[in-house]
């Protein structure tokens, strides 16, 4: 297949990869501030993209972390974004499904 059909595609070097997160956080955190703080210092420092939703009464974030093409450093993204949330005093729990294609696979269940 052609490089710009790849491309197109999102297929070969041009596959898009993430994780899904799922973490709790300590009743009293302010919910607002830490979503802030993870999308400035864990996601825009890193030049990551981030969606998903925040949940204050259950006390939950949870998300797709895009961590960049298949050439990219995927590992060590995700690394950098886990041991940031794992490092807030004011984070409980995280988890985070295998790595998937997200342009064509199912999101992973955690």
């Amino acid at each position: 297949m052609k490089r710009r059909l790849l491309k197109k595609k999102h297929l070969g070097p041009f596959q898009e990869l993430g994780v899904v997160i799922d973490v709790t956080f300590r009743s009293g955190c302010d919910g607002d501030r830490l979503l802030d703080d993870f999308i400035e210092h864990a996601i825009e420092a890193n030049s990551l993209q981030f969606g998903g939703a925040m949940m204050p009464r259950e006390h939950r974030l949870n998300g797709v972390v895009e961590l960049g093409v298949a050439g990219d450093d995927t590992a060590t993204r995700q690394r950098l974004v886990v041991d940031w949330l794992r490092t807030r005093p004011d984070v409980e729990s995280v988890k985070v499904s295998e790595l998937f294609d997200l342009w064509y696979d199912e999101l992973p269940d955690l």
